[in-house]
């Protein structure tokens, strides 16, 4: 079999290396996929010396990173400033084992004074608006939880029009192995991929407090689309 020639090894050689490393360099534009186009020298086609003109171009389409966060105060460190609630019931949280710190949880429980009663329930939601050309939400969690038969549920809507809703991701339940975040434990973070490609989002958060020993804690959200 005939080797190609030293310039057509190198210059497969180079566009292997530009598509692998593409989605690094390109990848900061919100919403987007990169295009690159490369010249490749035809086995078929005599080289012309000094001029690459005539080759033809190979299209290749990468994947965009996520884009920023579309949350507002999305750790609750300002309190529920850009949240809506309904019931009033939610709590704040801070670190784990470092509760007089800024807060980075919002909270389900009976612990703190002032603190949820059994059969309450509230709501606690947002709507974003998204950058145009994307095809999937990734979102992205930290939680702890001793929950027992109460409600710990995170909803995600899409709209085409901001008034309009239906249904793209629903969990039903803490992921979180059961006690963590006792005796300051690190509470567990959890990431999904949802295929959505709407221009307006709703995240929701639900809670709803069953027996006296329900408790939930979320925090340090990310939602991007990509």
């Amino acid at each position: 079999m005939r080797k190609p020639p030293p310039l057509i090894s190198l210059l497969m050689l180079i566009s292997v290396i530009v598509l692998s490393t593409l989605h690094w360099v390109n990848g900061t534009a919100a919403g987007a996929r990169s295009q690159l186009q490369i010249r490749l020298w035809p086995a078929n086609r005599p080289a012309k010396a000094g001029s690459l003109a005539h080759l033809p171009f190979i299209t290749a389409q990468v994947a965009s990173s996520p884009t920023a966060n579309l949350l507002t105060n999305p750790g609750f460190e300002d309190g529920f400033n850009g949240w809506n609630m309904v019931n009033g019931y939610w709590l704040l949280h801070g670190p784990l084992c470092y509760p007089e710190s800024p807060p980075e949880f919002a909270e389900m429980d009976q612990d703190a004074s002032g603190g949820w009663q059994v059969g309450q329930e509230d709501w606690l939601w947002q709507d974003v608006t998204a950058p145009a050309q994307h095809t999937h939400l990734k979102l992205t969690l930290t939680e702890a939880h001793h929950m027992h038969s109460g409600q710990a549920e995170i909803r995600i809507y899409g709209s085409q029009n901001g008034a309009a809703w239906e249904e793209v991701f629903f969990r039903p339940g803490p992921e979180a192995a059961f006690g963590t975040g006792h005796l300051c434990s690190p509470a567990e973070t959890f990431s999904y991929t949802i295929p959505a490609a709407y221009p307006f989002y709703r995240f929701e958060i639900y809670g709803r407090m069953n027996q006296q020993e329900d408790g939930w804690l979320i925090g340090k959200l990310v939602l991007q689309v990509q």
